[in-house]
């Protein structure tokens, strides 16, 4: 019997992360037996999250659906009945049909997201449900928020490489737990810290990343965007500000001052934020005379009514300090939109017009429940869990319970 050699071989990691990672998959039999960090990669440097590394067993799990089921229970029992692929698709185009002849095709709703970020497999279904003329999908319930305010700021999404971070004498972790999402940033933070930086983390709660700061603020949720506020008042007021670097590279410098100095004193922002008055001078005080200050900026703190304005307001804290002309100082906070792909392409979505209404994903809830025209009677659903993930879950859940909504989950 020959025994097949196993084959190293290389590939990245496709999933919702920051990271990005280069990985070493050993293959053998056409099996993954192994998954392991590539060494020779400057950010991966050879390790995996906890998730990513054990993905195998997620591949092979025996609780992997591998055949079309129909549910033959009430919608939430969890009864399926196994079908053929043909016995699906058959079902599935014949619903469709009779959809679009009685109501129309935005009375079909794809709903995907994220998950699995390979860029065909994230926009494989666009260009059928663009065709089909169904409802478009304003996928909105991550990030577009926090772009939009860090693009306001300081323009197309620029950041800091997080490696200029080891040079930093100054970290502030900013509503993110790289602990548990951005493992790799850690040992840049450590490097860091055994260089002598100081570490802060701003999150309204104790996590992992906590333990590697050395003093958190804890700002009640919602009130980050006055903590920034706070932040300047001291920076403005004690002549902490980088006036060269304001009058050469900044818009807008005069009117902030002249605001910020009038209604966001250290103690009216300590009543919003429940931040003591203390902490707030000690980092606004630290940030402004710190050799190279280096803001880290995750997703969290935007996901709130005001969370853009509050992205925006943080972005403008580099910009106050000059950060971005020290080597080790700058900002972090998405890259992606600083490298253009076509993705109009890959959807087709310009190809297709007249172009049918948006629906918000955020919304869906509402959607299902209330009376549209047309109404939505099927839901498509790709890469997304939106009974776990969409907001006002009460609502979404008794909309998927619709007996007239035909649900398919492609997962």
């Amino acid at each position: 019997m020959a025994v097949t050699q196993a084959k190293i071989l290389k590939t990245t990691c496709p999933l919702d992360c920051p990271d990005a990672c280069s990985i070493l998959p050993t293959v053998e039999d056409g099996k993954i037996i192994r998954l392991q960090g590539d060494p020779d990669h400057p950010f991966t440097r050879g390790f995996l999250c906890h998730k990513v590394a054990k993905y195998d067993r997620r591949l092979y799990s025996p609780l992997r659906v591998l055949h079309p089921l129909r549910r033959v229970g009430a919608k939430g029992e969890g009864k399926f009945a196994r079908i053929t692929w043909d016995e699906a698709l058959d079902e599935i185009i014949s619903r469709f049909k009779a959809i679009v002849a009685q109501h129309g095709g935005e009375a079909i709703l794809p709903y995907s997201y994220g998950g699995s970020l390979g860029i065909v497999h994230r926009f494989a279904g666009h260009r059928f449900f663009y065709r089909l003329g169904a409802s478009r999908l304003l996928r909105t319930i991550c990030d577009p928020a926090a772009m939009a305010g860090w693009g306001m700021t300081l323009g197309k999404h620029t950041s800091t490489d997080l490696a200029q971070a080891e040079q930093s004498d100054l970290i502030i972790i900013w509503g993110m737990n790289i602990a548990a999402t951005s493992v790799h940033f850690v040992p840049i933070v450590k490097t860091a810290k055994k260089r002598g930086a100081r570490v802060v983390h701003i999150d309204p709660c104790r996590n992992r990343t906590s333990h590697l700061a050395d003093e958190q603020l804890r700002p009640r949720p919602g009130t980050d965007g006055a903590l920034a506020l706070g932040l300047m008042h001291v920076l403005i007021r004690e002549g902490l500000v980088d006036e060269a670097f304001v009058c050469n590279f900044a818009v807008g410098y005069e009117a902030l001052r002249e605001r910020v100095l009038a209604e966001y004193p250290v103690e009216r922002v300590s009543r919003i934020t429940d931040v003591p008055a203390e902490q707030i001078t000690r980092l606004a005080r630290g940030y402004g005379r710190a050799r190279a200050p280096f803001l880290r900026v995750g997703f969290a703190l935007s996901r709130h009514e005001n969370g853009g304005m509050a992205i925006r307001t943080i972005a403008c804290l580099p910009g106050l300090v000059g950060a971005f002309r020290k080597p080790g100082g700058g900002a972090h906070h998405d890259t992606g939109p600083c490298f253009e792909f076509n993705y109009a392409r890959v959807t087709g979505e310009k190809e297709f017009r007249p172009a049918t209404r948006q629906i918000n994903m955020v919304k869906l809830g509402e959607v299902l429940l209330e009376e549209k025209n047309p109404p939505i009677k099927a839901l498509y659903v790709h890469n997304c869990n939106p009974a776990a993930v969409a907001p006002d879950q009460a609502r979404v859940h008794r909309g998927l319970r619709r007996e007239d909504l035909f649900i398919v989950v492609h997962e």
